[in-house]
């Protein structure tokens, strides 16, 4: 079934390591320091301002303050999770490399950069942490492979459908998220991964650089896939179903109309019938 992504789920020893409820609150902790460390620390200097009315205090304050709220609003415009992350990519490198202990060809791990996996309902959802998964990715010509917290994911060239680049602003946050949105065949049906990527480094993390991170990963994908054929048939299935002469009829107009619209229609576009 190599037209066909697979979902393996984690040993029960090593599932859920990372995006762990402690971490998560830990996440949403480290966002408020800087207001919080803005108000402990300006606050008493603007107080002692009021009382003392010094000119260096002034000048000071003049500069200090325009500054540190000028950094806020570029922390929190940007990417405030950054610091955060770094930590979470090296907790998921760990986790993979104690699972993946004794196996070959593991060392993709150590390079391999981290994307989390968030479902459309999430998207516009307030949770501690919107990411059903966080995963290590890797793009080859055999496809896309991804080790994650909660599950190991196999997306061979044929099993990719769509590929497109969504942008959403959350709720709440001041920055947007890009997304590539893989569309797979699977056993159950075509699935939707919308994947951002969740370790951008320092001096990379204004929205025009992650988008084009974003664009990066979803035209080497695109480069691969080989699933978008404008149907959803499965190729066991169809090579069956040709002995019967009704389908047979089928399968020559569809091909007649896929022909004459060929060159109209994006060959990453999502099939009608999805």
């Amino acid at each position: 079934m190599h037209h066909l992504a697979r979902i393996e789920p984690v040993d029960d020893a090593h599932r859920g390591r990372v995006l762990t409820l402690g971490w998560k609150l830990l996440l949403n902790l480290s966002l408020m320091i800087i207001p919080v460390v803005l108000a402990g620390v300006f606050m008493p200097l603007l107080a002692l301002v009021a009382l003392v009315g010094s000119g260096k205090v002034l000048l000071l304050s003049a500069v200090a303050i325009p500054v540190a709220f000028a950094a806020q609003v570029s922390w929190a415009g940007t990417y405030p999770e950054w610091p955060m992350n770094q930590l979470l990519v090296w907790r998921l490198r760990r986790s993979c490399r104690r699972r993946m202990c004794g196996r070959s060809q593991q060392s993709w791990i150590d390079s391999a950069r981290m994307v989390e996996w968030v479902p459309r309902e999430n998207w516009s959802a307030t949770k501690l942490d919107t990411a059903r998964d966080v995963m290590l990715i890797d793009v080859s010509e055999s496809g896309v492979r991804m080790e994650g917290d909660f599950a190991t994911y196999t997306l061979p060239c044929a099993s990719i459908i769509d590929v497109e680049v969504e942008s959403i602003r959350p709720k709440g946050c001041f920055h947007c998220l890009h997304f590539v949105v893989i569309t797979v065949r699977t056993e159950d049906g075509p699935t939707e991964f919308p994947l951002a990527y969740r370790d951008h480094q320092l001096g990379r993390l204004r929205s025009t650089h992650r988008m084009n991170q974003t664009q990066s990963l979803c035209q080497q994908i695109r480069n691969i896939a080989t699933g978008g054929d404008f149907s959803f048939i499965d190729p066991e299935y169809d090579r069956r179903d040709r002995r019967d002469p009704s389908l047979l009829r089928v399968d020559q107009a569809a091909c007649k109309v896929s022909q004459s619209t060929g060159d109209r229609m994006n060959p990453y576009a999502t099939p009608r019938s999805l």
